[in-house]
């Protein structure tokens, strides 16, 4: 999932919106540390 949203930011920053990108960025890390999270668990 952290994938295809990492996939979205680099859509948006490529077609100029900064701010939708920055965000997919931060939900593709929150996605990450909850992955993370569950491997372990």
């Amino acid at each position: 999932m952290g994938l295809g949203i990492s996939f979205m930011a680099a859509i948006e920053f490529a077609t100029g919106d900064m701010i939708m990108g920055a965000v997919y960025i931060v939900l593709s890390g929150i996605f990450d540390v909850l992955d993370g999270a569950v491997a372990r668990s």
